[in-house]
C-alpha cells in the first residue's frame, strides 16, 4: 500500500536463490509441509553476497525511487515513517 502523503510503495526484497527438490505430500490434515524437502538458499549472482534490499518505488511509474543493499535479508514486512526533503 502507497504511503498517502508520498505515494511511495516501499518493499521488502530479498535478493537470493532458492533451489527446490519437490516431495510427495498426502493431502490429509497433519502430513502438512510445502512439499519441499530442501531449501538451500544462494545469494543471487552479481549482489556480493547483500541479500537484502529495501527499497521505495513510486506507486504510479513503480519507478525505483531510493534503496539500499545491505548483507541481512529481510523476511518480514517494513514500517515506514515520515521524513522531510527530496527522496534521494
Amino acid at each position: 500500500m502507497p504511503r498517502p502523503l508520498s505515494g511511495l510503495l516501499a518493499l521488502p526484497l530479498a535478493q537470493s536463490c532458492m533451489e527446490l527438490a519437490a516431495r510427495e505430500v498426502a493431502f490429509e490434515l497433519g502430513s502438512g509441509g510445502v512439499g519441499m524437502s530442501s531449501r538451500p538458499l544462494h545469494e543471487m549472482p552479481g549482489t556480493d553476497g547483500r541479500l537484502g534490499k529495501p527499497a521505495a518505488y513510486d506507486a504510479e511509474t513503480l519507478d525505483e525511487v531510493r534503496s539500499i543493499e545491505q548483507r541481512p535479508t529481510l523476511p518480514t514486512g517494513v514500517l515506514t515513517t515520515a521524513w522531510e526533503g527530496e527522496a534521494a
